[in-house]
């Protein structure tokens, strides 16, 4: 049968990379197409990766260097040695003629907004990118290099996202103070990081943004000082943007909020986290906590206040999220009072997808309070909880009730508060950690998908005291992120994971395993795996420094072994090396990248 080549292609966009390399050896037009397709996107995990690519890319034949238009370097390891980054961007820019996407990720930037660009470390050299060398650029996920900021009019009216410091933003408003047509006509998602420490935002930038910008759609904000100014009496309205976030952002009034609240009335989607300006610039006025506690708490309150009716106001918003600050009184206030007035019915509440981020100061009483309320998540359909308790008590492993410690969420809560959620995201920073059960997430979200835990205790079972006859739930996720985490029944959690059916994604890092077989085995042969990833995992306290990968694919076997990190640089191996194995039985894997916090790290 001959097929059209463009059928072909639309057919390879849909297939795994290891099935691109079979249809590779099929034919030499097949192969030229598959291995157009596999050079496409190119994922750089490490130092060790990155260095390899380089060394090959400057032998790679043109026509396949033609066919790489994306190249994402994830941060992980790389962003503690990003100075290499320097002599790296020049040779891409040399080699790769039709790249369209460079941005730095990080593993989970699915969770993240905007998931193109990752943001640097504090006091980092962000390894700036000449944008003019690369003519086809759409997505770029670093900074761009001031002086070519007046050489690059031609290629930013091409750009869908960009990621500017805000000094560079104002440059830019002083070179194009009017500009026609718009400089950044297509323009899809802008990324303004405060980088130089000095970096403020006022009414006229943004006034500026909605005259350039006329498709941007993602605004997303960080570390910036919204300058003290009044309110403008007419402020332009931008409806194109449907999703803010305003990451550190620093206010001194509740002008600035007031500001975006008038200029962003169409948003679907609001994430924030606001500070009061007391640690702004030198040449602003401060506000000193302890000096002068009637200001702040008075600004305080203010801030809580406009966040509040900023929420209530938008009408189409789907999605909320309030992350942590170091003004946490806000974060709470907020969602207190957002769960008073969705119980009472005051708010005509219209999320689908909630996230509050409370890190290490927002204690586990106010999650505990939206649980019993009900009226707030009984229509998400996505759920992220951050959170912490300093007054959690100590945890006994064989005690599965909830007489001691309570599970989160607790065995009180009605059974219908989560029966709509398909996403979950739960993380604690507790010093100890609070308990839960795979199984009675499962139960409380029987349409859950995606499972995501970090920090807790898991226990094999659902409360003894509330549901001794319970049946564990079958596992239907397809994405399983587990993470600093103690499991009290390794082999429990195993067969799990070894029941479970659609699950394509499994993520298990810093992970303590009990109770478990002298000889470890995680057997998921039947899951068609596209990631699996693995590392720092311990067995019964004791670092697993080895890793027995066996790929079994239909009635043949291909085994592979991890040794340990020293013994793989030839050297003796250190006192962490326990000599225990983790064996892994499943259907494919690709490749192997070392991760240096102490065991390996498997990506498929």
């Amino acid at each position: 049968m001959n097929l059209p080549q463009e059928i072909v292609q639309a057919i390879l966009q849909h297939l795994p990379l290891r099935q691109l390399l079979v249809v590779a050896l099929v034919s030499h037009s097949w192969s030229h197409l598959a291995l157009s397709q596999l050079y496409h996107k190119v994922h750089i995990d490490n130092t060790v990766q990155r260095t390899r690519f380089m060394n090959s890319l400057v032998k790679m034949r043109l026509i396949y260097r033609q066919a790489i238009r994306a190249i994402l370097l994830y941060t992980d390891s790389l962003e503690t040695e990003h100075a290499g980054l320097e002599d790296v961007l020049p040779v891409l820019a040399a080699h790769c003629p039709r790249l369209e996407t460079l941005a730095l990720v990080t593993l989970e930037s699915e969770f993240s907004s905007p998931p193109v660009a990752a943001f640097w470390k504090k006091h980092t050299d962000p390894s700036p990118v000449d944008l003019p060398l690369f003519p086809f650029m759409r997505q770029i996920g670093f900074y761009l290099k001031d002086g070519a900021l007046d050489r690059c009019k031609a290629t930013f009216s091409r750009l869908a996202s960009v990621m500017l410091a805000g000094y560079q933003l104002q440059c830019l408003t002083h070179l194009y103070p009017i500009a026609t047509p718009a400089l950044f006509a297509a323009l899809r998602t802008l990324t303004l990081s405060g980088f130089k420490g000095d970096d403020t935002l006022d009414a006229s930038v943004l006034i500026w943004l909605q005259q350039q910008c006329p498709r941007l759609r993602c605004l997303f904000l960080r570390d910036l000082w919204f300058s003290k100014s009044s309110m403008i009496a007419s402020l332009p309205v931008h409806t194109s943007v449907d999703s803010l976030t305003l990451s550190r952002i620093h206010f001194r009034t509740s002008v600035g909020l007031q500001v975006f609240a008038s200029m962003y009335p169409a948003l679907q989607k609001l994430s924030l986290s606001v500070e009061i300006d007391h640690d702004n610039p030198p040449y602003l006025p401060q506000i000193n906590y302890h000096e002068n506690y009637d200001d702040w708490n008075r600004v305080a309150h203010e801030l809580a206040e406009h966040v509040l009716n900023w929420v209530v106001s938008c009408a189409c918003l789907k999605a909320l999220l309030l992350m942590h600050s170091d003004s946490n009184f806000i974060l709470a206030s907020v969602l207190e009072k957002l769960i008073h007035m969705a119980s009472l019915g005051t708010w005509d509440c219209r999320l689908n997808q909630l996230a509050v981020d409370g890190g290490d100061r927002l204690q586990i009483t106010e999650p505990q309070r939206l649980f019993e309320s009900g009226a707030m998540i009984k229509q998400l359909d996505s759920l992220h909880l951050s959170s912490s308790c300093d007054r959690m008590p100590l945890i006994d492993f064989e005690d599965f009730s909830c007489h001691r410690a309570s599970l989160f969420p607790p065995c009180t809560i009605h059974p219908d508060t989560l029966v709509n959620l398909t996403n979950l995201c739960l993380e604690s920073r507790a010093s100890r950690l609070p308990k839960t059960a795979l199984s009675w997430l499962l139960h409380l979200c029987p349409k859950l998908r995606s499972l995501v835990l970090r920090g807790f205790v898991l226990q094999p079972i659902l409360c003894s005291s509330h549901f001794p006859d319970l049946e564990v739930a079958r596992v239907d996720l397809t994405e399983l992120v587990i993470d600093q985490c103690i499991a009290t029944n390794a082999e429990h959690l195993f067969f799990l994971l070894h029941t479970s059916s659609r699950l394509s994604f499994l993520t298990l890092t810093r992970v303590d395993l009990l109770k478990s077989n002298p000889k470890p085995l995680l057997d998921i042969p039947h899951l068609q795996l596209e990631c699996l990833r693995l590392a720092a995992v311990t067995l019964d306290g004791n670092v697993c420094s080895s890793l027995c990968l066996v790929e079994c694919s239909g009635s043949s076997r291909k085994t592979q072994l991890v040794p340990p990190s020293d013994v793989r640089r030839g050297k003796a191996p250190d006192s962490s090396n326990t000599g225990r194995m983790l064996r892994v039985h499943c259907d494919v894997y690709l490749h192997f990248v070392e991760n240096q916090s102490s065991n390996c790290l498997v990506r498929i």
